[in-house]
């Protein structure tokens, strides 16, 4: 082999080394960043009685990779975990908008389908469900912090 053919055999290796540690970097840029996209995202908030001897958390978890999964629930677990039991918590399942307001010890939840009331809920807060049609929870985005009411998204 000639010296003029080790040359660019050398210049071939490297600008292939090059090539393919640059790819790979970007690969693992690019799979990294989805996976983080992918870890559920969490949000609680704590609503507490008048008296402030009790406590219900509204928890909110989206996961999927563009957070199109998502479940809402009232429950008096305050545990940061997420652990779903429709025997002790209000569940609102999928994309949907969730509208709350506190007045006293009662909290009223403005949602497009009602959750069902689970058995062995027993605070001294009433859950006061109101259920909206389509059109009627889209107005609330343009003026629900004016009527008092919170949202809970992500």
């Amino acid at each position: 082999m000639t010296k003029g053919m080790k040359i660019k055999l050398s210049y071939l290796i490297i600008i292939g080394l090059t090539v393919f540690l640059g790819v790979g970097g970007i690969l693992n840029f690019y799979l990294n960043r989805i996976e983080r996209r992918s870890q559920p995202a969490t949000r609680k908030v704590e609503i507490r009685s008048s008296d402030g001897d009790f406590s219900i958390f509204i928890k909110l978890k989206s996961w999927g990779m563009t957070g199109d999964h998502q479940v809402i629930v009232i429950s008096e677990n305050p545990n940061d975990s997420f652990q779903v039991d429709n025997s002790t918590d209000y569940i609102y399942e999928g994309l949907i908008p969730f509208f709350y307001k506190q007045n006293g010890d009662t909290l009223k939840i403005y949602a497009t389908k009602k959750s069902p009331v689970p058995e062995n809920f027993k605070n001294g807060i009433v859950i006061k469900q109101i259920e909206l049609n389509n059109a009627e929870l889209m107005n609330l985005y343009d003026d629900y912090e004016e009527k008092g009411l919170k949202k809970i998204s992500n």
